[in-house]
């Protein structure tokens, strides 16, 4: 397969694309897209057979969807689920944003200062052995060995927010293998014990995929079906260009009058999570994404900048005004 179409997919597929960030991050191999494309193979084949329990691309969801987003009147602190506005425009900020009312992976919350990272995830992970994959200013990512003797480990990635704004986190990535196969049944039910009822699940090409939707205070949004493989309800995804450069793209649309209008996606906080489709499954990928955060403070950013660029030219203009020429 070209490399190219290669890179396409992974941008696209958040499991392999976690998987590909943090193993390129820490071993140079001659052909990284081979080395994933075997491991996941010699994966799949250590797992009994197990039956496909939903036929390929289908959504499920406990309520109809709509086929539209339809108006809501809930108020703003209304603890039930809320429906996105009709015209999909993203509702204005109602602040303040408060991490810990918000979903977490290993304990980090969206909003997360990124100097307590660390100290957090050595909390989760007590006794396992961190190994920092990087360390750039806009994103950074650690490996976590669980352990010498099982094949078990954890592959989590964090971006932050650039100043002026304060620097937290508005992106985690965390992928995880297993040290021996586990029920799906019991990942499922952890899963919904910490984050509640998904928005949207839909089950293809081997994967079942959960969302969760909501604003930033926390009201759910209310369920509808997942609108492709990588597309979630309402067509909101968790597409962000990591690598440390997720947030300063945002910023560079933005000043080059690039960026497109904003959706009611951009006012959400979102999380993914991708298992496989088996009765047991060796690993998962969970991603958390606040939308909002990063719209918000890509374009606070954008509007420094132009600012910054106006007042610059005006001194060029002063001063190109004051110059005196020798002759």
């Amino acid at each position: 397969m070209p490399q190219n179409i290669v890179l396409s997919h992974l941008r696209r597929s958040p499991l392999l694309l976690a998987t590909c960030v943090a193993t390129l991050a820490v071993a140079q191999t001659p052909n990284p897209f081979q080395s994933l494309k075997d491991a996941v193979s010699k994966a799949v084949k250590q797992l009994p057979n197990q039956p496909q329990t939903q036929s390929a691309g289908q959504s499920i969801s406990s309520t109809a969807a709509p086929s539209a987003p339809q108006a809501s009147a809930a108020a703003p602190n209304a603890a039930g689920p809320w429906t996105p506005p009709a015209n999909e425009q993203a509702p204005a900020f109602a602040g303040p944003v408060e991490p810990g009312k918000l979903p977490e992976i290993v304990g980090v919350h969206v909003g997360t200062p990124k100097e307590e990272v660390a100290a957090l995830i050595h909390k989760t992970f007590p006794e396992a052995a961190v190994q920092p994959i990087g360390r750039i200013e806009m994103g950074f990512g650690v490996w976590i060995s669980l352990s010498t003797k099982m094949p078990a480990s954890e592959k989590i990635y964090f971006e932050n927010v650039l100043p002026p704004a304060k620097g937290v986190v508005y992106y985690i990535n965390r992928y995880s293998t297993f040290a021996q196969p586990m029920s799906q049944k019991n990942y499922l039910d952890a899963v919904h014990k910490k984050y509640g009822p998904e928005t949207a699940v839909r089950v293809g090409n081997g994967f079942r995929t959960l969302w969760w939707l909501s604003d930033e205070q926390g009201r759910p949004v209310k369920p509808a079906e997942a609108q492709g493989e990588f597309q979630g309800p309402y067509g909101c995804d968790v597409s962000v260009n990591t690598g440390g450069s997720g947030f300063s793209s945002v910023v560079s649309q933005y000043v080059s009058n690039q960026l497109p209008a904003a959706t009611f996606c951009d006012s959400l906080v979102i999380v993914y999570v991708q298992i496989g489709e088996t009765e047991l499954i060796s690993g998962a990928t969970s991603i958390l994404l606040d939308r909002a955060m990063l719209r918000r403070e890509a374009v606070n950013d954008g509007k420094a900048q132009q600012s910054a660029q106006q007042q610059k030219n005006k001194d060029i203009q002063q001063k190109a005004g004051q110059a005196k020429p020798n002759l």
